[in-house]
């Protein structure tokens, strides 16, 4: 029987608050790319930073909502961004054109492997025990490549920042680089570099079936000999700490080339037009700077969780950290979403590609359909 929308949301909260009260006597591990830790579940009673209604509600709107939206949402702009970076209308340099298609790949792979576990974290008070396997062999099977995934779009980001940054300020050298003349040798080592790093993650877990029919995914002996915790440490800095100093450099050399380079063309030429290297670079430098404000807070978050692991001793920190990352992984959902909308924003070539895809298939549908009555009243 399906459950009008009002009840099942309320069967979804009241079930989460017995499964809080459940998890008052047991330990919980947590382990993420980005922030690996463990800690005790949090109480019930009210600690002053958030109630335990206000954190459910909090993660309702935020996993159960918000996120599987934006990540719908995502996965249309990133098909439609593929398509657009193939048609020959975008004038722009091969290799972008290669770094942006694979960053469109990539971050569609994420946000199907997101949009799986949200649809799990929904479903589950219709079936607890079925949506419980499911959940711990995607503990073993379907985070690594989410995580690796959501790696690998961090570092695209970098090769595309820093391909900007070295054809503007080295044009002469930039045209005989590797990542220039060779754009799928960087895509190749970066998907490498994650897949070994999933896999180190998948070795980490195995699930397993409890007395009471739910399953639980636990650590193997290779996580409990702080493995864990090393790698959370090597995630933060490879995937947050590293990528956001390197993007953030290379952006504020590119504006300062870009700037030099404008007030030239300025008194060179009265009625200067941008340029298509231009639009790629204000583009390009749109995407490093959406990456750079969304992937801020989860690397602050992860860093509290480095300097401070008491807090996770102290129920209201425990508290408000939850609800936090709960916020974080939409930030960095929206950093794999809403880079369509980044192209359309930056780049007029972007949109007349876009306006000609929409108009091409729309004559074509018309001529379908002439085609379809001429031929249906010739029968007659």
């Amino acid at each position: 029987m399906t459950l009008p929308i009002p009840l099942f949301i309320g069967s979804r909260m009241s079930w989460q608050r017995s499964r809080i009260s459940k998890l008052q006597y047991k330990m919980v591990e947590i382990v993420a790319t980005t922030n690996t830790f463990t800690e005790s579940d949090f109480s019930s009673k009210e600690d002053g930073v958030m109630t335990e209604q206000q954190y459910e509600l909090l993660q309702f709107v935020t996993d159960d909502v918000l996120q599987p939206t934006i990540g719908l949402l995502g996965i249309t702009g990133n098909i439609l961004s593929l398509v657009v970076f193939s048609q020959p209308q975008v004038k722009m340099a091969s290799s972008i054109r290669v770094y942006l298609r694979a960053l469109c790949v990539i971050d569609l792979v994420f946000l199907i492997f997101s949009l799986y576990e949200s649809m799990l974290e929904f479903l589950t008070p219709v079936s607890p025990s079925t949506i419980s396997m499911l959940q711990a062999y995607g503990r073993t099977y379907e985070e690594p490549f989410r995580r690796g995934a959501r790696g690998a779009s961090s570092c695209m980001v970098v090769v595309i920042a820093f391909e900007r940054f070295y054809a503007i300020s080295y044009p002469m050298s930039a045209n005989k680089s590797c990542f220039k003349r060779h754009p799928y040798l960087p895509i190749a080592l970066v998907l490498f570099f994650n897949v070994i790093f999933g896999v180190l993650l998948a070795e980490s877990f195995k699930p397993r079936e409890l007395l009471d029919g739910s399953w639980v995914s636990v650590t193997t002996a290779l996580a409990n000999t702080g493995f864990l915790r090393v790698y959370g440490l090597i995630a933060e800095v490879s995937y947050l700490l590293i990528p956001m100093a390197l993007v953030s450099v290379f952006n504020v050399c590119t504006v300062c080339k870009l700037y030099v380079a404008k007030k030239k063309r300025q008194h060179m030429t009265a009625t200067p037009s941008p340029s298509n290297d231009a639009q790629a670079s204000r583009m390009l430098l749109g995407v490093a700077f959406l990456f750079n404000v969304c992937i801020l807070p989860s690397f602050v978050l992860g860093f509290i969780q480095l300097i401070h692991p008491s807090w996770r001793q102290v129920a209201k920190q425990r508290l408000l950290l939850r609800s936090c990352f709960s916020v974080a992984r939409l930030l960095s959902r929206l950093s794999s979403s809403a880079n369509f909308f980044v192209y359309v924003m930056t780049s007029q070539k972007f949109c007349n590609a876009l306006t000609a895809i929409v108009h091409k298939s729309a004559r074509n549908k018309a001529s379908n359909t002439d085609s379809t009555s001429l031929n249906s009243l010739t029968k007659y």
